[in-house]
């Protein structure tokens, strides 16, 4: 198991380390098999378990600022998005209500 850790370990660490690379879905996805292994890891004999160490992705600072501007900037549009939205609809529904 120490091999497969070490292999979704380093496929999301050269993810993460690809500006241009799209994270989301590979991302989710390489995030959730390591916590599948890391739950079954704590599930076994403490003699055949492997260090917590194993599980560990160093993240640089810099890269997680940058994540949290990004993040950031999407919620913002996704606000004005459903602001724009939710006025055009208001706007039809008093055009409808003044014509008749």
């Amino acid at each position: 198991m120490e091999r497969f850790v070490s292999v979704w370990r380093q496929a999301l660490c050269l993810i993460l380390s690809d500006e241009d690379a799209p994270r989301r879905d590979g991302v989710r996805n390489l995030l959730q098999v390591l916590q599948y292994m890391y739950n079954v890891n704590s599930r076994v004999s403490e003699s055949r378990r492997l260090p917590e160490s194993d599980f560990y992705v160093m993240i640089d600072q810099t890269f997680l600022l940058t994540e949290l501007q990004i993040w950031r900037l999407k919620s913002k549009h996704r606000v004005r998005k459903f602001q724009s939205d939710l006025t055009q609809k208001l706007n039809r529904h008093l055009v409808c209500k003044n014509s008749e």
